[in-house]
């Protein structure tokens, strides 16, 4: 008898709503994505992958990538379904970072060996892992603001899953970030 636990296969259903929101099925969970572009610079690049750095010496000091930064928001209609869900950090791969509100967040940072997590001095060490973490809390405001304004863009203000994201906004904030949840009430007031 094996002690090897069978690999359960996952059902994936993507439907873009617009070039920002995407409606996302995995298995029996739904979840509206957002994503946003960001760019590297040259010396960003060579900071994450560091053996390019010859390949990108000919290349102009402008030159750049864009990598995407992507949050899900799981769609929720009853509380209950609120405490089962738990939050985690993805870099195209899961990895064992949990975060304590019920979002799941697609970053391109640079892992430690296992791509289980980050390391501490990943952040001061390199260039672009600095760049995703100073850029983190303006994506996640402007994820919350374009859900906000969803609600008067003629495509997206009828869609049913959004409406279910937006009416129950409070329950992806981070409500141990006092400055991000004084803003993003501001946000979500202006609405």
């Amino acid at each position: 008898m094996s002690d090897e636990l069978p690999i359960q296969p996952i059902h994936l259903k993507r439907t873009p709503l617009n070039e920002k929101f995407c409606l996302i099925n995995i298995n029996e969970q739904k979840y509206i994505k957002y994503t946003e572009m960001i760019n590297f610079s040259k010396s960003e690049i060579i900071s994450r992958w560091e053996h390019l750095k010859n390949d990108l010496k000919d290349q102009d000091e402008n030159f750049s990538i864009k990598r995407p930064l992507e949050v899900c928001f799981p769609i929720i209609h009853h509380l209950e379904e609120y405490k089962s869900i738990k939050g985690k950090v993805y870099s195209y791969l899961p990895t064992n970072i949990e975060i304590a509100f019920p979002i799941l967040l697609n970053v391109d940072v640079h892992l430690t060996a296992s791509r289980g997590n980050i390391k501490n001095t990943d952040f001061a060490g390199t260039e672009w892992n600095t760049k995703i973490n100073t850029y983190l809390s303006e994506f996640l405001k402007n994820a919350y603001m374009a859900l906000c304004k969803s609600a008067t863009e003629d495509d997206l203000k009828d869609i049913l899953d959004l409406k279910a994201v937006r009416e129950n906004l409070y329950l992806y904030i981070p409500s141990y970030n006092l400055k991000l949840l004084l803003t993003l009430k501001l946000i979500v007031w202006q609405c």
